[in-house]
């Protein structure tokens, strides 16, 4: 990694933490964010330098008190800064947690106490007044947001309006739907994430997910299809093996059946329901002779 792309997820990171910390709204769910290629947009310094400016002109003023807090805060967000690049799931991407502004968090309300002391008591009154009407501001769009975590379909279809080129929003959402009964509304969603960029190959379960959808919709050779893709990156997953070999049977594909079932018994070898499968594939295969 060069030296340019390196400061440039730094600064992105400090521009994505200062953001979210001054205005704490849609917090979980764009975790992974793409390195830049080189240094950043002017518009993604101006926050970070602006961080840095106040910090200085605290220093510059004398208010020693209010600068140590300060630096105190900045402190605690330099592990998630991305300054050493850790190993993520995603190659190209980086490390960002929401957790980072706990402590930061904290230490605000000191660096607040520390500059509201020393203001006039008209500006006190002021500051006092602001402070409520953003807390009240902030409270009633997060009573907005609650709405959605009373359900998990209603929270992941508000994960693919916030960040629409997010693959884990389509893939839990198709899960849900799966659950539901919903197989149609299921396979039209996880088509949608095989679209995205970077969803390889952390969600390659949407394959056997849309291999479910398929064959609770009756479409076995299209769920076979599906379940065979899973295998061919994932060869012992055992979900994928138990479900294709039942689409097989359903299709009266019983050799290719008994076959998927043999790799599945050598990847588990007690498995009962491996064995029961098998069973009844060549029950079936002796009644078709």
């Amino acid at each position: 990694m060069d030296f340019c792309t390196r400061v440039g997820g730094v600064v992105s990171s400090l521009n994505m933490m200062t953001g979210k910390f001054l205005f704490p709204v849609n917090l979980a769910y764009d975790y992974d964010l793409a390195w830049p290629k080189g240094l950043p947009a002017l518009t993604e310094w101006l926050l970070p330098l602006a961080l840095f400016g106040g910090i200085l002109l605290l220093l510059l003023k004398r208010k020693y008190d209010a600068f140590l807090v300060s630096i105190m805060m900045l402190l605690t967000l330099l592990p998630y800064l991305n300054i050493i690049p850790l190993h993520h799931n995603d190659s190209g991407q980086m490390v960002f947690y929401d957790h980072y502004l706990l402590f930061a968090t904290m230490l605000s309300a000191a660096l607040l106490t520390i500059i509201m002391v020393q203001l006039e008591e008209r500006l006190q009154t002021a500051a006092i007044i602001s402070a409520i009407i953003i807390s009240l501001v902030l409270s009633g769009y997060n009573y907005y947001l609650f709405r959605f975590w009373r359900d998990r379909e209603a929270l992941y279809n508000r994960i693919i309006q916030v960040a629409p080129g997010l693959p884990k929003g389509y893939l839990f959402l198709g899960k849900a739907l799966n659950e539901k009964g919903r197989h149609q509304e299921a396979i039209a969603v996880l088509e949608k994430l095989f679209t995205l960029k970077n969803w390889f190959p952390t969600y390659l379960e949407a394959y056997r997910e849309i291999g479910n959808a398929y064959a609770f919709s009756g479409h076995m050779k299209e769920a076979e299809n599906a379940y065979r893709i899973h295998l061919n990156y994932l060869p012992k997953d055992r979900g994928s093996l138990q479900n294709l070999s039942s689409a097989l049977m359903e299709q009266k594909k019983y050799e290719e059946a008994r076959s998927v079932i043999l790799a599945w018994l050598s990847y588990y070898p007690a498995d009962h329901d491996a064995k029961h499968n098998l069973m009844l594939c060549e029950q079936m295969i002796r009644l078709n002779k």
